[in-house]
């Protein structure tokens, strides 16, 4: 109980230097999620570094300078996940502020085309979900995705 207390003032705090940072610098990011699809199942991720830790996420991260939004996308579902994967679709283009910076966010729906299973640094869990029982701790953002996959919707809403 002590050490979750503990955590959760590390994670605000965290959270609270970050936005910070974001809004003095007004710094601008992009970056990529994937609904990596594996026949009825959906792969999640759930991050090791506050201020994510506990939550279940799509797999993805920010972009390099220069690298293409499909490249990207790839490169950070095998580091986080083990798999190599092929793109089918974008799902949209999203914009947030929700970390106190201008973040503007692809999904694109996959499909596994090898690897195994294999977590990184970066993650503490991998796991294939269905789309109708999706973790509690699932990010409202996943979530949001993830329904407007299963609906056949397509940039459908602009925030994240």
């Amino acid at each position: 109980m002590q050490q979750a207390r503990g955590d959760a003032m590390i994670n605000r705090m965290f959270g609270a230097l970050r936005k910070i940072y974001f809004k003095l610098f007004k710094i601008r990011t992009k970056g990529i999620r994937g609904i990596v699809v594996d026949g009825d199942k959906i792969l999640l991720v759930q991050y090791s570094y506050p201020p994510f830790r506990g939550q279940w996420f799509l797999p993805g991260g920010g972009l390099r300078r220069n690298e293409a939004w499909e490249e990207g996308l790839k490169r950070e579902i095998l580091e986080e996940t083990g798999f190599q994967v092929t793109v089918d679709c974008l799902l949209g283009e999203y914009q947030t502020e929700n970390e106190g910076k201008k973040d503007t966010i692809r999904v694109y729906v996959c499909k596994i085309e090898k690897g195994q299973n294999k977590r990184s640094l970066e993650t503490s869990k991998i796991g294939f979900y269905s789309a109708d029982n999706l973790p509690d701790k699932t990010s409202p953002g996943t979530r949001r995705r993830i329904q407007e996959y299963i609906r056949g919707q397509r940039n459908l809403n602009k925030s994240w």
